[in-house]
């Protein structure tokens, strides 16, 4: 899963992380590098961006902010890819 959140965004986990590790109430930035890769920030207008890696089962993001996140995957030779919550402001004016 990807994460792409304004920074400052407190945003918690609730699920099974990689290998079934259970997490409730976690923030991402304290979960264990194994299953979360930090925050990268990109762009000038303070947004970042970070990977968690989710074992099946239910799983759950919180956050104090808006942020938007992408489900992706492969299995066998398919691949597979949605969004799991988008309703970021608008991050750059394309005028």
């Amino acid at each position: 899963v990807t994460v792409i959140s304004p920074k400052g965004n407190v945003i918690t986990y609730t699920g099974a992380g990689y290998n079934g590790t259970p997490f409730t109430n976690v923030k991402l930035e304290d979960l264990p590098s194994n299953v979360f890769s930090g925050w990268t920030e990109f762009g000038s207008n303070g947004y970042q961006y970070g990977y968690i890696a989710l074992d099946a089962g239910s799983h759950y993001l919180v956050g104090e902010q808006k942020f938007g996140a992408t489900g992706y995957g492969t299995y066998g030779s398919t691949s597979y890819g949605y969004p799991i919550g988008l309703n970021l402001d608008q991050i750059n004016n394309t005028n």
